[in-house]
């Protein structure tokens, strides 16, 4: 019973995307959990179902990224008992767009709606962009020479002391 409301659900919800002529249901609100958030996160004020979908079904985006995120659906005004719907948010990657996985396939996640979701994420980066590679090798380089040298110092005052017997 709960596949066929959830698969009614999310085919009015294409179709209204996709025909276009037509508003889509809603407003709805939208909680984000999963893949490296401490905390599920609630996305602030009603959505529209027009804003979320790209209404192109694309191909997976092979390879999947690292983290995966839930986006669980409630209606504005449904009851508290009732079940959210749950779409798979898979964010850009390796030169792939953003996609959102239903029980129908891949589809491409809507511009605005996708910057929404990826301010919510947490940043893999420094504030540059720059890996801390880049910072930690050459500190490990430098290190190592000193070291290096330290010892080499070390063996040439042995040498140059005489030995005594």
């Amino acid at each position: 019973m709960l596949r066929v409301i959830s698969a009614a659900i999310l085919t009015a919800l294409a179709a209204f995307v996709l025909l276009g002529g037509a508003e889509a249901k809603g407003p709805f609100r939208a909680v984000l959990s999963g893949g490296d958030l401490a905390a599920p996160v609630t996305l602030d004020g009603p959505i529209d179902g027009r804003e979320m979908f790209g209404g192109v079904q694309i191909e997976p985006p092979l390879p999947y990224p690292q983290f995966v995120y839930t986006l669980q659906i409630y209606p504005e005004g449904a009851e508290a008992t009732a079940p959210p719907e749950s779409i798979s948010y898979y964010p850009a990657h390796d030169g792939l767009p953003a996609a959102f996985r239903t029980s129908y396939g891949f589809f491409a996640v809507a511009e605005h709606f996708d910057s929404v979701l990826r301010a919510l994420l947490p940043s893999r980066e420094t504030g540059d962009g720059t890996s801390p590679l880049w910072y930690v090798a050459p500190g490990l380089t430098l290190g190592l020479v000193l070291f290096g040298g330290g010892l080499a110092a070390r063996a040439v005052r042995r040498r140059a002391t005489p030995g005594v017997a």
